[in-house]
């Protein structure tokens, strides 16, 4: 279930260089700039760099050890903690993100999410999309996990209680059966 963030980061990631290379396209229209995302009010290439960038990331981070990912999480906390921009956040809210890592912690990624996003909109309108997305994410895969864990209760309780009425049927068949005397 976890690994299901890191896919669709992935997903993106392998999009995120279709979106940059989408900057070409205004040129072809006469937009001037050369950039499809100035043609959308709020965007601009840094936005769609800064998330080409992030995924990028993103792709490093996978090939990252246990030790790796490990000071590349205290680095990146001292850096939001120095600057707290949008890119050193959204970088600590991907390590925050990462499956099986000693410092997952989903409802922290969220908080530093809402943060980003309740804020005033001085990043680039790419990457609040992107933070929006990305919380979209994270909390449907709290609500999958949630769901998942309580079918594993259910199913837990489910078993106890095949092996209660296992247990109650031995002892009617072991009761039934004649006793042997022993032999001495």
């Amino acid at each position: 279930m976890r690994h299901s963030v890191v896919g669709l980061l992935l997903l993106a990631a392998v999009c995120g260089p279709l979106i940059g290379g989408c900057s070409a396209i205004g040129g072809l229209y006469g937009h001037g700039t050369g950039s499809a995302w100035a043609a959308i009010p709020g965007t601009s290439d840094r936005g769609a760099d800064s998330v080409a960038e992030l995924l990028a990331y993103v792709e490093e981070l996978q090939q990252m050890s246990p030790q790796q990912l490990d000071v590349e999480f205290h680095s990146a906390k001292e850096r939001f903690v120095r600057t707290p921009d949008g890119s050193s956040r959204l970088r600590l809210v991907v390590l925050l993100t990462l499956p099986d890592a000693p410092f997952h912690d989903d409802d922290r990624a969220i908080g530093l999410l809402n943060g980003y996003l309740d804020a005033p909109a001085g990043e680039p309108a790419a990457m609040r999309n992107f933070a929006a997305f990305l919380r979209r994410m994270i909390k449907r895969h709290q609500a999958e996990a949630a769901n998942l864990s309580a079918e594993q209760q259910r199913s837990d309780l489910l078993q106890r209680k095949i092996d209660e009425i296992k247990s109650i049927e031995k002892s009617i068949n072991d009761r039934g059966k004649p006793s042997v005397p022993e032999l001495k």
